[in-house]
């Protein structure tokens, strides 16, 4: 059976955020291009500023002005270090437009071919 366009990610962002930290696998849109760790750096960042933007609850034209968003983003928890510019700007932007938008809006206007399942992976004990 087919599903219908929005069915795999109607959720609200919360509890999308609730499933990526869950380690549930989740629906978002590729920005790495660069190879699957890439992929992963980028897609946690995303789920670990988008958290931090619906606590924090920043003015939108705020993100935008600035290097606010850029303060922002290298001391949220769970982003990871190492980031270039490229992958910082590539979660920044798909955090923002979810934050903005709506996870649900934001996945049904994303290209098909983009669209992507992901999920946290599981700490290691040490």
């Amino acid at each position: 059976m087919k599903a219908k366009k929005g069915e795999l990610w109607n959720l609200t962002n919360q509890e999308v955020v609730k499933q990526w930290f869950n380690g549930e696998t989740v629906w978002s849109v590729e920005m790495g291009g660069l190879g699957p760790n890439y992929e992963l750096a980028i897609q946690t960042a995303i789920f670990a500023l988008l958290r931090k933007l619906l606590k924090t609850k920043p003015p939108y034209k705020k993100l935008l002005k600035g290097d606010y968003y850029d303060k922002l983003f290298f001391k949220t928890k769970g982003v990871g270090d190492g980031h270039s510019g490229a992958t910082a700007g590539a979660a920044k932007t798909v955090a923002y437009q979810f934050y903005r938008y709506g996870y649900k809006h934001m996945m049904n206007k994303s290209p098909q071919d983009r669209r992507i399942q992901v999920m946290l992976p599981k700490q290691e004990p040490k």
